[in-house]
């Protein structure tokens, strides 16, 4: 039987310059009882079209 994950995504945002405000990538973070991955993506575009959305907290499972 596959584990169980949680998935924690945590903006990173630009912070001076032109681009400030704007998404930079994402940190993700995926935790099981006994395992925990992490890795970083930067965005290349894909990351703020209206096809990538998190669920909202009420939609998810606890």
């Amino acid at each position: 039987m596959a584990a169980m994950y949680k998935l924690q995504a945590t903006p990173s945002l630009i912070s001076e310059g032109k681009y400030r405000g704007e998404l930079r990538g994402v940190t993700f973070v995926a935790t099981s009882t006994s395992d925990m991955q992490s890795w970083f993506t930067i965005n290349c575009g894909q990351l703020e079209s209206p096809s990538w959305r998190l669920p909202r907290r009420a939609w998810r499972k606890r």
